[in-house]
């Protein structure tokens, strides 16, 4: 191997870092370019290291080309991690200042949770390495660490209800946990092992916890109640402010370089929000005296209280969801703008997608690269959270690689998929956008084309992938905006939960409307949102598809909206209509099907083939899971163009539809019955189950109401 040639021309002087609000310590530094080096060397490349001042953010670097020598000129260690990275990547910009575009760049590790039945309870907050195996697998943790960094990300958020007890040792609270002496500090070790790496990496850390969430062993002691595998309090008492004060004090002490998470949660009193936040949390971060990074996230977030937050601590940065508990638009939610300029900065949080776009392959690099895009152009947003599409089943995909599969983490026996393997791909694309978004289309396409290409060891399988990614990016976003009937944790989008023909008509009315997110607080809108305009891609294809080229409008119109007007005999284009939506969401799962199957046949490695071959059945599923839904979309049309009319002469043509939509979702049950354990990670669902009785009892209830219906108009039918 080829040993890299390193020679700092400047010596190491601490840097500031503004997003700690603190000197860097000179460890990390040491340790940082220790990683920069190591980057070089794996990649046999030969570089040398410049500290200079002046390049404008403590991420930069300049590469510079003296002599044939290629040199890496930073303001800190943490750019020449990613100037290094530039040179492995042959991304080298000679003379140019390189720096991202967010100074947040982060991703979530969900460090909790417990096996309930068929679900996972989310909130509970016990852990060791026989709950938590993967978190206490150093081999396979380095691996995860290096592909985040490789990725650029520089922030790991540890998602927790309640982690303090175990992670510090609470001599004044000995009833805190059950947890044994030696896993504790097994937890210590690996927590301290874990800061230190990502320091390596400049990948800060930030604890979650969840307000106001207690130890199970001082439930009765404080007077909680259980609330998703934890125990909470909606109105703290000062004995709670007490205990809270300490733990936060001594994870300060114990950990450098952390910072903290918070959120409010859905069980802090609203009322209660200011004191708790002044009193408790920002003293305690302020008691450090280390001026520790915050990011408070705004769910359940008291409305004055937001108003409040710029006088209560500096170092602060807001965070909201980007569509809510959902991805159905590159458009963020409207509720961001009311952050703008409040705080040190603002952070879009990517919730979604863990559970909505799973359990199948989904990384569209054009709708991410547009969803980015719009972040960086509101002005205000200074960094990212980006679920992976493994959240709560960390880290494992939903695939059912053997026939008796079920079930989640130890209940699953045999042959499990790494999400990294499978579809790191996602954060790869995030990670390179959120540095940079100013790329050329035709220079993106060439990129992930090779990354495919690399991946699948075939040209034709990267072209063909490409094309898989961009064609099945708007479906899943596409069918849950298009009705906007349901959204949150709870559903995988192509499980089709909640789309009964009267949901559909219920859940929007006018293409106009008020968004409901805009009168409430996040989080309390029993999972309602709104349809958001369609990403830029799938506008283009509808417009070209239905020779609309003058079309502005990315909001769809509504079925009830719809039918009106077919009922008032008027041809709409000002809007997209929902059965032509339906109908092109139809044409690219056709086209991802055609995709998938030419990789499958072009490929000549047999993992890849098995691999590709799921490609197939995914495509299968948006095939199946897209024909449903038009059908039910068919149906809720002819319902209302019904009811406007006053009679039932579509009563055949709607029943039909709604035969049809439970023949179709019955082949989605039969193959996702071999093909993933569960719809996604949390709740447990299945198509086989769950789904398959919701197409059924819509179809009863349907044929119900139209009996009626159909005498309901006899009654009124005057006599001859």
């Amino acid at each position: 191997m080829t040993k890299t040639s390193l020679q700092l021309i400047a010596a190491l002087l601490c840097a500031w870092t503004p997003l700690t609000g603190g000197m860097v310590q000179a460890e990390t530094e040491k340790t940082q370019l220790d990683y920069a080096r190591f980057r070089l060397e794996a990649a046999e490349k030969v570089a040398e290291f410049r500290l200079v001042k002046g390049l404008g953010h403590p991420e930069a670097f300049r590469i510079d080309i003296e002599s044939r020598r290629t040199i890496i000129e930073a303001d800190s260690p943490a750019g020449l991690i990613y100037g290094a990275q530039a040179v492995v990547c042959d991304e080298v910009q000679a003379g140019h200042v390189q720096k991202p575009d967010f100074d947040i760049r982060g991703t979530t590790l969900w460090l909790g949770g417990a096996v309930q039945g068929r679900r996972i309870a989310p909130y509970h907050s016990g852990f060791n390495s026989d709950t938590l195996p993967w978190f206490f697998d150093r081999p396979f943790m380095t691996r995860y660490l290096d592909k985040l960094a490789s990725a650029r990300f520089n922030t790991l958020f540890l998602w927790a209800s309640h982690p303090f007890p175990y992670l510090l040792d609470l001599a004044e609270y000995s009833g805190a946990t059950k947890l044994q002496p030696e896993h504790l500090r097994q937890n210590q070790e690996q927590f301290r092992w874990l800061v230190s790496e990502c320091g390596r990496r400049n990948i800060r850390v930030l604890l979650h916890f969840y307000n106001i969430h207690l130890p199970d062993g001082l439930r009765e002691r404080f007077g909680a109640h259980a609330s998703w595998g934890a125990s909470a309090v909606k109105n703290p008492s000062p004995e709670i402010a007490k205990y809270y004060r300490y733990v936060l004090g001594r994870y300060f002490e114990e950990f450098d370089n952390v910072g903290l998470y918070i959120c409010p949660g859905e069980t802090l009193a609203s009322s209660r929000q200011l004191e708790w936040f002044r009193d408790v949390i920002f003293n305690a971060a302020k008691e450090s005296g280390q001026n520790p990074l915050l990011v408070i996230r705004d769910w359940t977030l008291n409305m004055d209280f937001r108003t409040q937050l710029p006088a209560l601590y500096e170092n602060c940065y807001s965070e909201l969801k980007h569509n809510d508990e959902a991805f159905t638009s590159p458009v963020p939610d409207r509720r961001h703008e009311q952050w703008r300029d409040l705080l040190k900065g603002h952070v879009v949080n990517l919730h979604g997608p863990p559970m909505d776009l799973q359990p199948m392959r989904w990384a569209s690099p054009i709708l991410i690269r547009e969803t980015v895009t719009n972040w960086r152009e509101m002005g205000y947003v200074k960094g990212a959270e980006i679920y992976a599409l493994s959240c709560f089943d960390w880290p494992y995909t939903q695939d059912k690689l053997a026939p008796d599969q079920f079930g989640y983490r130890e209940q699953v026996k045999g042959p499990k998929l790494l999400w990294i393997d499978r579809s790191g791909i996602y954060l790869d694309i995030f990670g390179r956008y959120l540095w940079k978004t100013d790329r050329t289309q035709e220079g993106e396409r060439d990129h992930w084309e090779q990354y495919l290409t690399e991946k699948f060891h075939s040209p034709e399988v990267g072209k063909r992938l490409y094309r898989w990614y961009v064609v099945t990016g708007p479906i899943n976003p596409g069918m849950q905006n298009l009705t906007a009937t349901k959204f949150g944790n709870f559903w995988a989008t192509v499980m089709l939960q909640n789309q009964s023909v009267d949901r559909i008509l219920n859940a929007r009315k006018r293409i106009d409307e008020v968004p409901i997110t805009l009168t409430r607080e996040a989080g309390r809108t029993h999972q309602m949102y709104y349809s958001q305009p369609v990403d830029k891609y799938f506008f283009q294809r509808y417009k070209e598809r239905y020779g609309l080229p003058e079309l502005t409008e990315r909001i769809s119109m509504p079925v009830a909206e719809y039918a009106e007007a077919l009922s008032a005999g008027r041809r709409v284009t000002e809007a997209m209509t929902p059965d032509k939506v339906c109908d092109l969401l139809c044409e690219l799962a056709n086209e991802a099907m055609e995709s998938a199957r030419a990789a499958r046949t072009a490929a000549t490695n047999p993992d890849a083939k098995t691999e590709l071959g799921r490609f197939v059945t995914d495509s299968q599923m948006y095939v199946l899971a897209t024909r449903a839904l038009r059908h039910k979309v068919y149906a809720a049309i002819l319902k209302a163009r019904m009811l406007r009319a006053g009679d039932a002469e579509l009563g055949s043509e709607f029943l039909r539809h709604m035969e049809q939509s439970v023949e179709v979702y019955e082949d989605l049950a039969q193959l996702t019955d071999r093909t993933y354990r569960n719809a996604n990670d949390l709740m447990g669902r299945h198509w086989k189950r769950e789904g398959l009785t919701e197409f059924r009892e819509d179809l009863a209830t349907q044929r119900a109401w139209l009996a009626a219906f159909q005498e309901q108009i006899k009654g009124k039918a005057p006599e001859t």
